[in-house]
C-alpha cells in the first residue's frame, strides 16, 4: 500500500511546525513537571505536620 505524495511531502510548513513542537513540548513538559513537583512536596509537607502534631 504506496501513500498518496501528498501526505508524505516534508513543506517549509511541516519543517517550522516540527522545530516548534520540538523546542516547546519539552519546555511545557518541563514547567509541569515542575508545578507538580512542588504540589507534591507542600502535600507531602502538610502530611508530615500532621503527623507530627500527633505525637
Amino acid at each position: 500500500m504506496s501513500l498518496p505524495k501528498e501526505w508524505i511531502t516534508v513543506t517549509p510548513f511541516s519543517r517550522i511546525l516540527a522545530l516548534v513542537l520540538f523546542i516547546l513540548l519539552p519546555l511545557l513538559t518541563f514547567i509541569v513537571g515542575i508545578r507538580v513537583g512542588v504540589m507534591y512536596e507542600a502535600q507531602l509537607a502538610k502530611a508530615f505536620q500532621s503527623i507530627t502534631q500527633f505525637k
